[in-house]
């Protein structure tokens, strides 16, 4: 049996044991004019698009209902200028891709005079192109991590400056200065946490651990146990959506009682509603609204909500914010005397006074500049029995754009769409970045790509496919580049290739995490580290196998059991994640690292490529693979060949592992999810190890990305698959076999 049948069968078989599906769907949009007209209907058009399923229906859900009480009540005002509020509301499910849809239904197809949409601040990034594009009139009233200075954009919830700058000083002043910060790993957590820094530094304090966990995440078992041996005086614990809401009862379980602050537990999701006591005991959030508030202003309000909604479970902080903001267009449309967009924001960048039954959380103004609010922030404590009370009270304006950054949209800043980042204007955020002087570049990359992006979709480009393709192919490649070259130059199939991958990705974690590295050191040492293992390997163990297929794997498949078992013995179940750089692409849904992975996998391929091909080492390494009884007698130390190779190969698994550190669970286990693509990749690949990783990767990673664009991940990997059989069967020399065949018949017509 060949190496390649025999490598062919078990990518199959690996295949056979992937699961998992992801969903979408929703109605498209149509061509009609963009959204800086005036309505000439006989209602004014409110688009509302707010989750009522899916993982963030919990928030959503309120967002939606307050939305209702209040268009409701003002129809029974008489409406806006006499005429009636027409609501167009579909459930855009939790989906990003769904939202996309809808808005652009909404703006083209219905013609709406404002929209209200979205929770997460990656839902706003997915449609802030199509809202700037068609120049629509856009109100996001979730509290988020602040920055976004965009024409068209109207933020109403309390930035992370407002929320962290009212309870984190609070939290320092009545508990101590060290601080753990545990935080949803995206944009709103990442930046949320950069706050944290900033604001602990001007209060002399110091935040000694940071964690970021992915929004599947349901178990913190080890995140509790890194809490318990750091010893902080309190944790900030910044927890989004449905699945970390376990973290609660959890903390609670183990034993962990150290006062905790928050900006989004209690007053978004209402846990002290629906956990039950002590799990949120001594848990103290900054927020500008909990119905808990205790004024008969609001008072009043939560009567008519619960009135109008019997079986709501809370009336949450963002809830409030839709309420308020359309009261507040109500007022805008009246003063502008006009439904027309630009002449509505006229009015609402003049500034604005919401007083009196309009806002539930007491008086409030609109900062017309900056498009953000100055709220009513508190300190609210929930206590062992779940009761909430205000500890501490006073306004705060938004500060980074209108002081820090220094932003008029008014005047100066009009026609801006960026979103600034703490990383940009604060050492305490940029870390090592900025002790490198690389902090403005840093800042600066997302924007760059954004604009990028943003002409390409411009013309046609479909951008969000393009990403998706992107992405698809650097995971493929990079995960398939180390395994190529130890099975296609050495022949020898090492099942602990996903192990080695692992590898890199711990030494670079526990670099950072244990010794506070720079990223790009960490990255490196995760890389030589690996290939010093592989090199190990090879003079203990691979060499006695050469030639012995069915014999290396058997080996390599134990030593990635010994890897993984040990691995989770010395080090638990997960490592506390280190956070992924650059940010957001603003406008999109991908971070400005994971576009990059692309660069890193051509520049990988690349320089593999040259050394291969194009140095001393890499001549003797080919001719050592290919004849090494020649190249024994021609004075090559082929023994050093066959170690340096092996090397090599490990140490690529291992930057492997080092570049997606900053954008993956890091579990002993990881290393599974890049086996099967490995697998697949060389197998289609044939012969030529870097053409056939470049074609395979390629081709994989672009069938892949469509059909879970289309179809769900389940479908995309069966896609892969059945690519992969199809070209196994018809291309017994495989992509490179092709490849070859079509050069020579070119050579030949010459």
């Amino acid at each position: 049996m060949s190496r390649r049948a025999v490598l062919a069968t078990g990518a199959v078989g690996l295949g056979a044991s992937l699961a998992g599906c992801s969903g979408g769907g929703g109605s498209g949009g149509g061509s009609s004019s963009g959204g800086s007209g005036s309505s000439e209907s006989d209602t004014i058009k409110i688009g509302v698009l707010e989750d009522r399923s899916g993982n963030f229906s919990l928030v959503g859900t309120p967002k939606w209902r307050a939305s209702k009480l209040a268009i409701d009540e003002i129809n029974a005002d008489g409406g806006i200028m006499g005429k009636q509020i027409e609501l167009f509301d579909p459930d855009p499910q939790s989906d990003n891709e769904r939202y996309q849809q809808l808005t652009s239904r909404l703006i083209q197809q219905e013609d709406v005079d404002a929209l209200w949409a979205g929770y997460s601040s990656a839902t706003r990034e997915a449609i802030r192109p199509t809202i700037d594009r068609t120049e629509q009139l856009y109100f996001y009233t979730t509290q988020y991590e602040g920055g976004v200075a965009d024409e068209y954009t109207f933020c109403m919830g309390p930035t992370a400056r407002q929320q962290l700058g009212s309870v984190v000083p609070y939290m320092i002043e009545n508990f101590g200065s060290s601080i753990y910060t545990i935080a949803a790993d995206y944009n709103f957590g990442q930046l949320s946490a950069d706050w944290v820094k900033v604001i602990a530094n001007e209060n002399d304090a110091e935040v000694i651990g940071e964690e970021f966990i992915p929004l599947s995440v349901q178990n913190f078992g080890s995140t509790i146990s890194n809490i318990q041996d750091a010893d902080p005086d309190f944790v900030m614990a910044i927890l989004v959506g449905a699945n970390h809401s376990s973290f609660w009862n959890q903390r609670t379980s183990a034993g962990l009682e150290l006062p905790m602050g928050t900006s989004t537990v209690m007053a978004q999701g209402y846990q002290h509603k629906r956990l039950e006591a002590p799990a949120l005991k001594d848990v103290y959030g900054g927020f500008n609204y909990m119905e808990e508030i205790p004024t008969s202003r609001n008072e009043d309000y939560v009567s008519r909500y619960y009135d109008k909604f019997p079986d709501a479970g809370y009336a949450n902080e963002e809830s409030i914010n839709n309420y308020f903001s359309i009261y507040m267009y109500k007022e805008a449309v009246e003063e502008a005397g006009t439904t027309d967009q630009e002449a509505v924001r006229d009015v609402l960048e003049s500034g604005m006074e919401v007083t009196g039954d309009m806002s539930p959380e007491g008086d409030i103004s609109f900062q017309g500049p900056v498009h953000h609010m100055t709220h009513n922030m508190r300190v609210m404590r929930c206590d062992a029995e779940h009761n909430i009370t205000v500890e501490d009270q006073r306004k705060i304006p938004e500060q980074f754009l209108s002081e820090t950054v220094g932003i008029d949209l008014s005047g100066e800043d009009d026609g801006m769409t960026k979103q600034f980042t703490p990383v940009e204007y604060f050492d305490e955020a940029g870390g090592w970045l900025m002790s490198l002087g690389l902090a403005e570049i840093t800042g600066m990359t997302p924007l760059f790509i954004a604009e990028l992006l943003t002409g390409l979709d411009s013309v046609g480009v479909p951008v969000t496919q393009l990403l998706q393709m992107a992405d698809s192919i650097a995971f493929i490649a990079l995960a398939a580049i180390g395994l190529t070259i130890i099975f296609g130059m050495m022949g020898v199939i090492n099942l602990a290739h996903g192990e080695f991958i692992m590898m890199g990705a711990y030494i670079t974690t526990l670099s950072i995490n244990v010794a506070s590295l720079p990223l790009p050191v960490a990255m490196l040492l995760g890389a030589l580290g690996t290939a010093v293992f592989g090199a190990i390997v090879e003079r203990t163990i691979i060499k006695r196998l050469y030639g012995r297929l069915l014999d290396s794997m058997i080996v390599t498949f134990g030593l990635g059991l010994i890897l993984t078992q040990g691995t989770r013995i010395i080090f638990g179940n997960s490592l506390r994640s280190i956070g992924t750089p650059l940010g957001q692409v603003p406008g999109y849904t991908y971070s400005g690292y994971r576009v990059l992975l692309l660069l890193a996998a051509i520049a990988v391929l690349g320089s593999v490529y040259l050394v291969f091909t194009r140095t001393k080492f890499g001549v003797h390494a080919r001719a050592t693979i290919q004849d090494p009884e020649t190249a024994r007698a021609m004075g090559i130390d082929t023994d050093r060949m066959y170690t340096i190779t092996f090397a090599i190969g490990s140490g690529l698994a291992g930057l492997t592992g080092a570049l997606y550190a900053p954008s993956a669970t890091i579990v002993p286990g990881m290393g599974q999810s890049f086996l099967v693509e490995s697998f697949v990749t060389v197998v289609t690949g044939g012969s030529s190890v870097l053409l056939g990783t470049a074609l395979a990767g390629g081709i994989l990673g672009m069938i892949n990305a469509v059909f879970s664009n289309l179809y769900g991940n389940f479908f995309g990997q069966i896609a892969l698959l059945i690519t992969a059989i199809l070209i196994i069967r018809l291309l017994p020399g495989g992509l490179t076999g092709l490849a070859n065949a079509i050069r020579n018949k070119l050579g030949e017509q010459q």
